[in-house]
């Protein structure tokens, strides 16, 4: 018997969970399945392969709350966890674990609000009205007409100057561009790793306001639990309590609260095995309660110190390159004609370009490399490359390095004020001489960048002058002396150069730039590292090392060299960042454990946090919802309230309510969710008559007013259960509702769908290599069939034919014997008996 066919809806319904709601600003993966969705502001379910690729777009109408995801978070096997915000509109990659990859079983993210706070007891009564802008609060520090100063509430500072970010007043970076091209003949510049676009990153908060920040929690499967606040701070914990199985994750963004959900299963022989308890891990998210007004200053400019010293890093790399790239060409010409001038004891080539200017004159060996060596392409790929690189290395310092310095110093600044206000407090643990650090290596790379800049600009005049000298005086070398052409460039030059200019470009720029001690030097990092813990900075030793310079262009004082000058800032603000992330580590609480216990087991579980209702109420409650396992037409409502415990600085709970809804027969309950409002929303199926045939199915809204009555047992009519249906499947859909309560099933409905039609595929093979192998057994016998009737009839037209040739012999034989002799006499006597016979054409005399 032929194996039965399965349903061949499994494969998409596993994929289409249009019951497994996502809560608003929270998402929650679970690592048994490839799949994860979230829903849009315009309330469709959009389903996602964990590589990225849309698998379906769900409308889900009728469905209250209008729920909305602002997180989409995605989690692989290898231990990475990437977070795309929809309302920032970029990715942030989360942590990596490089020693021992474990595989990740789920993701969860919040975005967290920072506590409410006295906000009139910090800054003034002004500052408790968050309209209050920047310019009603000048207008009230002086009474317009009158030298009477206002009364101190009125002077309070507001609001908006606490959260003053000077960085939104600064013009926004613009893309580093890529390291100049070599052109024909020019050495191909070193590939350096690939720029990310941290341009728009400099442009964008961490959160969608300065009062949140993402939260993410990520579990892994030796229990271990990964928590990043924002892209900077991360920590790791032990591992999940209770023993049980992960279960879900959830959050209660405005208090801060992040749980840990872990089962307690029971196996009672069903298909899914049923849970007797859920023991919760609570998390208090450091900087969620802050008393300070400047918590979401301090995290943003946190990581914005972070990535301003990544884009100024690039940006002096990529000036190094185009030294190193565009200025090859010219040494190796001077290079070339330095060595024979030197063979020849003739000296270096600026003092036979100095005699050119100044008298018309110069060697033969010069001449002759004018003509032969700069005449065709020779000038023309000197001059690009050097115009290329003062125009590029003028853009890196006037439109990136600068202004990035400039907002890092403004960055570094703001930190630094808000660590010495702190200073010696919890709201921001780090000591201000580490941001001074990082303040005096800006100053230096600023004042270094400003002197690079003029120097490449009179460097830039200086060779545009000697470039067109030296055109006309190859063209003079390549034409001949006393033509017209001759006499007509010797009068153009006279005409158009500029002695003083080209003369001060051969006698300093010509022999040496001065950009080579800034940028010139190739030094590997290990040098770097050398020098620098070799080195003590002073306040004015960039100030004294741009004076040798402007004296000597040969100076070579480490002090001047950008890149080491930048990797004083790289260690600098790898220390502060050391510091706040060791600040961090400090503010997060032991976890607190409580425990769901039910009353009898269940299945389809979900949960979710319940926040506090006001921001001055403390109290918050888990909820957990289910399906009584032995009695599915029994809803079960499990509210577990907890509370800050002042005491411990973690949570206490209270007592557990818990809540029946007793649907009416023959109904089953599939997949119960909680709603973004508290509602709930159920698949039910009632079965007609004990017949899965004629069985029907619908989705249900359970307003949270009747969760949240009073009576522990509720029993539901007929009536009031056909007034909550929200949709109604057809009768005659491909559906089986079960499929929709977890997404845990939906991999192993993949799994057999796979198996089905690789058995399919594998059965088709076989029947097709049958029917061949038939075929060409039939062909076979009738291509033997065909040889044999043909070559038979050829059989015996060859023995005819044979027959017949002996015959002939024979009868030639027998004519041979018979009149054998007669035929040779009379050949014979026709060749030995010669008779003389006068040819016909030869006239007979006539008698």
């Amino acid at each position: 018997m032929p194996d039965p066919e399965p349903n061949k809806t499994l494969q998409v319904l596993g994929e289409q969970q249009i019951s497994a709601l996502i809560r608003p600003a929270t998402f929650q993966h679970e690592n048994r399945t490839d799949l994860v969705a979230f829903i849009t502001e315009s309330d469709d379910v959009l389903i996602h392969r964990l590589g990225g690729q849309l698998v379906q777009r769900l409308e889900s109408d009728d469905f209250s709350g209008k729920p909305t995801c602002d997180l989409l978070l995605v989690g692989t096997d290898s231990g990475i966890v990437d977070v795309l915000g929809l309302g920032l509109g970029r990715l942030a990659t989360g942590r990596t674990r490089t020693s021992d990859p474990v595989a990740v079983t789920s993701v969860g993210t919040h975005v967290a609000h920072f506590g409410a706070h006295d906000v009139a007891s910090i800054l003034g009564p002004a500052a408790a009205d968050a309209t209050s802008s920047l310019t009603d609060w000048l207008s009230k520090v002086k009474i317009s007409g009158s030298n009477q100063m206002a009364a101190e509430s009125d002077v309070s500072l507001p609001l908006a100057l606490a959260k003053l970010d000077v960085n939104d007043i600064l013009p926004k970076l613009s893309p580093i561009p890529t390291p100049s091209k070599a052109g024909p003949g020019l050495p191909a510049p070193v590939i350096r790793s690939a720029q990310k676009d941290l341009h728009i990153l400099l442009n964008r908060r961490t959160a969608s306001s300065a009062d949140t920040v993402e939260v993410t929690f990520t579990t892994f499967e030796d229990g271990s639990i990964d928590t990043s606040i924002g892209d900077l701070f991360q920590r790791s914990f032990a591992g999940l309590a209770g023993g049980g199985a992960f279960f879900a994750q959830c959050a209660a963004p405005a208090s801060g609260v992040h749980a840990m959900v872990t089962r307690q299963d029971l196996d009672i022989g069903g298909t899914e095995p049923a849970a007797v308890a859920l023991d919760v891990q609570l998390y208090k998210v450091p900087f969620s309660m802050s008393e300070s007004v400047h918590t979401g200053t301090i995290l943003s400019n946190a990581v914005q110190l972070e990535r301003l010293e990544m884009y100024i890093n690039q940006t002096v790399e990529t000036a190094a390159l185009d030294w190193n790239t565009l200025t090859a060409l010219p040494g190796r010409f001077i290079a070339n004609i330095n060595e024979t001038l030197e063979e020849k004891a003739e000296g270096p080539l600026q003092n036979h370009f100095c005699q050119l200017l100044l008298t018309g004159y110069c060697s033969e060996k010069v001449t002759e490399w004018l003509k032969e060596d700069l005449a065709e392409r020779g000038h023309k790929r000197w001059d690009l490359a050097m115009t290329t690189f003062y125009h590029s290395v003028s853009h890196l310092l006037e439109v990136n390095l600068l202004p990035a310095i400039e907002k890092c110093a403004v960055t570094a600044s703001t930190l630094r004020g808000l660590a010495t206000y702190y200073e010696g407090s919890k709201n921001f643990d780090v000591e201000p001489q580490f941001l001074t650090a990082v303040i005096e290596a800006l100053g230096s790379l600023h004042l270094l960048a400003h002197e690079a800049l003029q120097i490449l600009s009179a460097e830039q005049r200086q060779f545009a002058a000697f470039s067109k000298w030296l055109r006309i005086r190859v063209d003079i070398a390549a034409s001949e002396p006393g033509s017209t052409t001759f006499n007509e460039l010797l009068d153009s030059e006279a005409a158009s150069t500029d002695v003083p200019l080209v003369m001060s470009y051969l006698t300093d720029g010509f022999i040496q730039s001065r950009l080579e001690s800034m940028v010139g030097r190739r030094l590997p990092a290990s040098s770097l590292d050398a020098k620098l813990s070799s080195m003590t900075f002073a306040q004015d030793d960039a100030t004294n090392a741009i004076v040798a310079l402007r004296k000597s262009a040969t100076c070579l004082d480490d002090v001047l060299y950008l890149p080491l000058q930048m990797r004083r800032l790289q260690r600098a603000v790898v220390s502060c960042l050391t510091q706040m992330k060791r600040w961090q580590s400090t503010t997060w609480l032991p976890a607190t454990t409580m425990q769901i216990a039910f009353e009898g087991p269940l299945s389809a579980l979900h949960v979710r946090m319940q926040d506090a209702a006001r921001r001055e109420s403390k109290s918050m409650a888990i909820q957990a919802i289910g399906v009584d396992a032995e009695q599915q037409s029994r809803l079960c409502v499990h509210t577990l309230p907890f509370s800050h415990d002042p005491r411990s600085l973690g949570f206490k709970s209270g007592a557990q309510s818990n809540k029946v809804l007793e649907f009416p027969d023959p109904h089953t309950i599939y997949s119960p969710k909680f709603l973004p409002s508290g509602n709930i929303i159920a698949l039910i199926q009632t079965n007609d008559s004990g017949l899965k045939s004629k069985s029907s199915r619908s989705i249900i809204n359970i307003p949270a007013g009747m969760v949240g009555s009073n009576e522990p047992t509720s029993r539901m009519p007929q009536s009031e259960l056909e007034a909550l249906v929200v949709h109604k499947f057809a009768s005659d859909d491909a559906f089986i509702p079960h499929l929709l309560q977890a997404e845990r099933e939906a991999q192993k409905i993949v799994q057999q769908a796979r198996e089905y039609r690789t058995k399919k595929v594998k059965d088709a093979r076989s029947e097709a290599q049958k029917e061949i192998e038939e075929y060409r057994k039939q062909k076979e016998e009738e291509f033997k069939k065909f040889e044999k009737e043909h070559t038979s009839g050829n059989k015996k037209a060859e023995e005819d034919a044979d027959k017949d040739l002996e015959a002939k012999l024979k009868e030639i034989k027998q004519i041979g014997e018979k009149s054998g002799s007669e035929v040779i006499d009379q050949l014979l006597r026709a060749v030995s008996d010669v008779r003389p016979q006068v040819p016909d054409r030869v006239e007979q005399p006539t008698a």
